[in-house]
């Protein structure tokens, strides 16, 4: 396994994070916006459903790039000793 290899994984983890607390910062502001202007009820909970399920999209990736960085790195450690 490369070094570069686990650079790019961290990079990628790195902007997985930055997207889910830009996300976790910028939810309460779509979700008052979203109760706010909606036409109708059926659209209003179509709506947080999709940032419900946006939420748990970005999390399972950034645990998933966790999960992924966290063998990289240790199998990295295993080939160094």
């Amino acid at each position: 396994m490369k070094k570069s290899e686990l650079l790019q994984t961290y990079y990628s983890f790195v902007i997985w994070v930055c997207g889910a607390l830009l996300y976790s910062s910028v939810n309460p502001i779509l979700s008052d916006l979203i109760i706010y202007y909606s036409p109708s009820k059926l659209i209003k909970y179509l709506l947080m459903f999709l940032l419900f399920c946006l939420l748990f999209f970005i999390l399972f990736k950034v645990g998933r790039k966790c999960v992924i960085l966290h063998n990289m790195i240790k199998h990295q450690s295993y080939i160094k000793k």
